[in-house]
């Protein structure tokens, strides 16, 4: 196992931030969050499934909110569905580091069924 310094850990954040001559709109706010999609289907029939937004931010962030299928940004890092949800589910992540809020745009997610 390798043990880094603490001060490493925003190291994974060195994406431009908007204002930077070098940022472009792509980026987002990759600087200050990134997130994956877990997703855990129910049992073998898979009829249902709970996605979970697993993220990572920059030790300057104090509050991150989701906004699932455009359904307004919540607290809730999770969201069920089932069978009868036949389009991709989409997320934004909204970080705030008490002064600006920093977007992304995840991957929609496909389910199986």
């Amino acid at each position: 196992m390798t043990t880094n310094p603490a001060d490493w850990a925003d190291r994974s954040f060195q994406t431009y931030l908007p204002g930077s001559d070098l940022y472009k709109e792509e980026y987002e706010g990759l600087g200050r969050v990134m997130c994956y999609n877990h997703i855990k289907y129910d049992d073998a029939a898979r009829t249902s499934a709970t996605v979970t937004a697993r993220c990572r931010q920059h030790s300057s962030i104090t509050d991150l909110t989701y906004n699932w299928n455009g359904e307004d940004f919540s607290a809730s890092d999770s969201y069920s569905v089932d069978s009868s949800f036949d389009s991709t589910l989409t997320l934004q992540v909204k970080a705030n580091d008490g002064s600006t809020d920093y977007t992304i745009t995840l991957e929609p997610v496909s389910f199986v069924w």
